[in-house]
C-alpha cells in the first residue's frame, strides 16, 4: 500500500518535471523530498483526520505542515551542513520515529539561530494536494465523504468499507497509525525548565512544553520563576502528579473487551456501530410537512453519526491496544503539562481524564491497606458511581446504607459481570461502578482503587470561597451538614417563587409545564464559567425547546407546549431572565 503511494508520487513528480513552462508550486517543494516519507506522513495525517473527524481542508493543512518540516530540514542542510549532520546523527541515534527526528531537530536548530519562513495555510494545502490524491487513489483505506447543509457543503476524510471492516475486526494495525505520545514504562522526567519534562530523552522533551499555547509573556514569567525557584509550588504539584505510578485494572479490561466484542449499547458507552439509516417510508408524501422535514434532517444527521461511530471504533482499538500493553507491566506512568489557564492535562491520549470506560481502567500501582473502619469511604464511592435512586444526593450514612441494603445483587455483579450486564450498565458511571464493586468485594486487603469525591458546582464553590460566603458555601456542600445540599434545586425553588410572584401569562405557562432542577441545571453550571442571560436562553432552546419540537415532528406529542419556533424562543428568553436573576 505505502509502496503504491510512493510510486504514484514519483510518477506525478516525473510528469511535472517533463512539462513545459513554469513548474507548479508543489513540484518546487516536493521535488527534493523522499517519496517514501511523503507517503508515510500522508497516511498518518489521513488516519488522524478520521480519528478527529477533521474536514478535508484540515487534513490537507496538516499534511502541508508536515511537508513544511521536511523542507525545513533540507533548507537547514543547505544553510549549515555541519550543523545538519550533527543534528541528524544525534536524532537518528535517539529516535526511530521520523516525526520525532524532524521536530526535535527543528527546535534545536531554532535555538542555534537558523530561521525559516513559515508557510501560509493556502500554500500548505497546495503542496499537500498531490500527496492526498495519491493516498486516496492508491491506499485502499481512505475516501472522501460529502455532507450537505443549508449553508455549505462539508467534505471529510473517511475510511473505505474494507478498512472499516478491518477496524471492526480489530485486524487493522500499521506503524503510521500510532499516536504521537503515549504512556511511559519508566518514571517521567521531572519538570526543571520550560521544555525539559516528561520524557527521559533530551531530544524528545522539547516536543512537550510545560505550558501549552502559552503567550510569550506567560513563558517569560514561568522561565523567570524557574530561575528564581528551582521548583515552584505549581511545578512541584505537577511533578508529584506525573510521578504517581499506575496500573491497569485487568478485571475491568476483561469486561470492556467483552462489551466491545458483543457490541453492547448502553448509556454513554461509545456507539461503535452506526444506527440504521432512516429510510423514507413509502407513504412519505402523505406525511405532515413537519415530519417530512424531520426525517430528512435525520438522514443528514445519520452521516455524522456514522463518522462518529467509525472514529469511536478507531479510538477504542487504540485504547484497548494501550491497555493490553500496559497490563503487562506492574506499573506505568503518564506525563502531565499545563494549559495557558494553569489547568493540568495528561500528555498521553490514553489517560484517566477520559470517558467512564477508559477512566475505570486505571488504578494506583501502590495500593493502601483498607481497615474495616475505613470501608465506609469505599462504600460511598461505590454508591456515588452507581447513583441509583439519586443516592449521591443523600447523606454519607445513607450512601453506606444503600450498599448494605443492596449487597445481594452487588455480589452477583462482582461474581459474574458478563451475565449481569443488565444490572450494572444502569449505573450513572457503569465501568467505574464496576471497578468499585470489584474493589469493595475483593479478598485483597490492599486497595488500589482511586476514591473520587465529586465537587458540587465548582464555580459556585470558588465564588463562595472568594467571598467567604457561608450561605453560598452551604448550598454547595462546603460546610458540615447531615444532609446533602442541592444548589440546582435551590435555584429551581427560587425560580418557581419568582414566576409565581410575576403572575404573567408567560410565567403561568412555565409553571404549568413545570420547573425542576434539570430545567435550571445547565444554566447554573455555566454561570461560573461566564455564561450570561443570552447564553442561558440559547441553552434552554437547545436542551428543551428543540427536543420537544422533534417529538412534535414525529407525532410523539400532539403539539409543542410553547407554540411555534418564534414563540419557543420568546419563552426560552423569558425563563432565561428568571434563571439568571435566581442564580445571581
Amino acid at each position: 500500500m505505502s509502496q503504491a503511494i510512493t510510486i504514484a508520487l514519483e510518477e506525478d513528480l516525473k510528469r511535472s518535471s517533463s512539462g513545459l513552462g513554469k513548474k507548479s508550486l508543489w513540484y518546487e517543494e516536493l521535488a527534493d523530498q523522499d517519496p517514501d516519507t511523503l507517503a508515510y506522513l500522508g497516511l498518518n495525517c489521513c488516519y488522524d483526520g478520521v480519528l478527529k473527524m477533521h474536514t478535508l481542508a484540515g487534513v490537507l493543512t496538516q499534511i502541508g505542515a508536515r511537508v513544511e518540516l521536511e523542507v525545513w530540514a533540507e533548507d537547514l542542510r543547505q544553510y549549515d551542513n555541519n550543523l545538519f549532520k550533527r543534528l541528524v546523527s544525534q536524532v537518528a541515534r535517539d529516535h526511530s520515529s521520523e516525526r520525532y527526528r524532524l521536530k526535535a531537530a527543528r527546535i534545536i536548530a531554532s535555538k542555534a539561530g537558523f530561521k525559516f519562513d513559515k508557510w501560509s495555510r493556502a500554500m500548505k494545502i497546495n503542496i499537500a494536494s498531490p500527496i492526498l490524491n495519491a493516498v486516496l487513489e492508491h491506499s485502499g483505506i481512505f475516501d472522501v465523504s460529502t455532507e450537505e447543509s443549508k449553508l455549505k457543503t462539508h467534505r471529510f476524510i473517511c475510511l473505505t468499507a474494507d478498512a472499516e471492516d478491518l477496524i471492526k475486526q480489530r485486524l487493522f494495525d500499521a506503524s503510521w497509525a500510532e499516536p504521537q505520545f503515549g504512556p511511559l514504562v519508566v518514571p517521567p522526567k521531572p519538570w526543571t525548565a520550560y521544555d525539559t519534562g516528561v520524557y527521559q530523552d533530551d531530544m524528545l522533551s522539547p516536543l512537550v512544553p510545560l505550558v501549552r499555547k502559552a503567550t510569550g509573556e506567560q513563558r517569560r514569567a514561568i522561565e523567570n520563576d524557574l530561575k528564581r525557584n528551582q521548583e515552584p509550588l505549581y511545578v512541584k504539584a505537577i511533578n508529584a502528579l506525573q510521578a504517581t505510578p499506575l496500573r491497569v485494572n485487568k478485571r475491568v479490561l476483561k469486561v470492556l473487551e467483552y462489551c466491545v466484542e458483543e457490541k453492547l449499547r448502553f448509556g454513554k458507552f461509545p456507539e461503535l456501530e452506526p444506527p440504521e439509516f432512516p429510510k423514507l417510508p413509502e407513504y412519505f408524501d402523505s406525511l405532515p410537512e413537519k415530519t417530512q422535514r424531520q426525517l430528512k434532517r435525520d438522514q443528514k444527521e445519520w452521516h455524522v453519526k456514522r463518522r462518529e461511530s467509525v472514529a469511536n471504533q478507531v479510538v477504542m482499538n487504540d485504547d484497548l491496544r494501550h491497555a493490553r500493553l500496559m497490563s503487562n507491566y506492574d506499573q506505568f506512568w503518564i506525563g502531565w503539562s499545563f494549559d495557558f489557564r494553569s489547568r493540568m492535562y495528561p500528555v498521553s491520549h490514553f489517560n484517566y481524564h477520559r470517558d467512564d470506560h477508559v477512566k475505570a481502567l486505571f488504578e494506583f500501582a501502590r495500593g493502601k491497606p483498607v481497615a474495616e473502619e475505613d470501608r465506609g469511604w469505599l462504600a460511598i464511592h461505590l454508591a456515588n458511581t452507581g447513583d441509583f435512586q439519586k443516592v449521591s444526593k443523600k447523606s454519607l450514612d445513607d450512601r453506606i446504607q444503600w450498599v448494605l441494603d443492596n449487597d445481594e445483587w452487588l455480589r452477583l455483579v462482582n461474581d459474574s459481570p458478563e451475565t449481569t450486564v443488565d444490572l450494572w450498565t444502569q449505573a450513572d458511571k457503569p465501568f467505574q461502578f464496576l471497578a468499585a464493586v470489584f474493589a469493595y468485594y475483593s479478598d485483597d486487603p490492599v486497595c488500589h482503587l482511586p476514591i473520587s469525591l465529586d465537587g458540587t458546582n465548582s464555580g459556585v464553590q470558588h465564588y463562595a470561597l472568594a467571598t467567604r460566603s457561608a450561605e453560598d458555601g452551604h448550598m454547595v456542600n462546603l460546610l458540615p451538614d447531615d444532609e446533602c445540599q442541592d444548589v440546582y434545586q435551590t435555584v429551581a425553588n427560587q425560580v418557581i417563587e419568582d414566576l409565581t410572584e410575576d403572575g404573567s401569562e408567560e410565567a403561568q405557562k412555565w409553571l404549568e409545564f413545570g420547573i425542576t432542577r434539570s430545567t435550571v441545571k445547565r444554566n447554573v453550571m455555566t454561570y461560573g464559567y461566564s455564561s450570561v442571560e443570552r447564553g442561558f436562553g440559547d441553552q434552554i432552546i437547545e436542551d428543551l425547546m428543540q427536543p420537544l419540537q422533534k417529538d412534535v415532528n414525529y407525532g410523539t406529542i400532539p403539539e409543542h407546549p410553547f407554540g411555534d419556533f418564534r414563540e419557543q424562543e420568546t419563552y426560552a428568553r423569558f425563563l432565561a431572565k428568571f434563571n439568571y436573576q435566581a442564580v445571581q
